[in-house]
């Protein structure tokens, strides 16, 4: 399991892909050199806590897709890449798991 940093605010945010509303961050997955405690920056890569999708903080911090050229860079470092994966997969099996026991009281 990944280590976790702390909660942040980042004001009120949509996912662009299930719009989840949210309104925190925090640093799972580091790449070479950052801090998990730090609060998230502009272009800083967050991951969607109900869908899963890898996003971006944009330039006024609302969140975005990634571009191609944003792809090809998280790519490039397998083991940050690997670390994002695995939070995904985290991410999904745990809201697979939530909706199944939501359908067991139905």
């Amino acid at each position: 399991m990944p280590d976790f940093g702390p909660a942040f605010q980042t004001g009120k945010n949509v996912c662009p892909a299930c719009d989840y509303k949210m309104d925190r961050a925090m640093s799972v997955a580091t790449r070479k050199g950052q801090s998990l405690d730090a609060p998230p920056r502009i272009s800083d890569l967050t991951i969607c806590i109900k869908c899963g999708m890898l996003l971006t903080f944009a330039e006024d911090m609302t969140l975005r897709h990634l571009t191609l050229t944003e792809w090809d860079e998280v790519r490039a470092d397998p083991d940050f890449f690997a670390q994002l994966k695995r939070l995904r997969q985290l991410i999904t099996e745990n809201n697979i798991a939530k909706r199944a026991d939501l359908d067991k009281l139905n």
